[in-house]
């Protein structure tokens, strides 16, 4: 089993005290934690980024910090746009099963292969399989 994780719902995680990589050993065990170069590059982008207040770039960096502590799979999407990287990887790979760990509607829709499943954020408490 693969969880592949976008950009918000790592964020999402960290300003929700949620310990992402915990709750997700402690419901899936030793399930590939997949993390698109893509996002790590969003995730330093944001730090650098003038516009976003202190808390935001605190998240970013603490969500930098998470992901080099724990053991994760870096995979290059060969696109800039995640959205799009996500989809064709997940479409792709129609014969494995994934879950997305996502808050995006838009991108969830666009997913076509019938074995992906998705994790959200209920209650601004808890990682829930939907």
């Amino acid at each position: 089993m693969k969880i592949l994780i976008d950009t918000n719902f790592i964020i999402t995680c960290v300003k929700q005290k949620i310990d992402l990589f915990s709750e997700l050993k402690k419901e899936f065990g030793n399930a590939t934690i997949i993390i698109p170069q893509q996002v790590l590059d969003e995730l330093s982008s944001l730090i650098l980024k003038k516009t976003l207040n202190l808390k935001e770039k605190t998240a970013a960096m603490l969500s930098l910090s998470l992901i080099k502590k724990n053991l994760v799979f870096i995979i290059d999407l060969k696109t800039k746009n995640v959205d799009k990287g996500i989809i064709n990887y997940i479409n792709y790979n129609k014969n494995e099963a994934f879950y997305l760990a996502t808050l995006d509607k838009n991108l969830k829709k666009r997913i076509k292969n019938k074995k992906t499943r998705f994790l959200t954020i209920r209650n601004k408490k808890r990682i829930e399989v939907q």
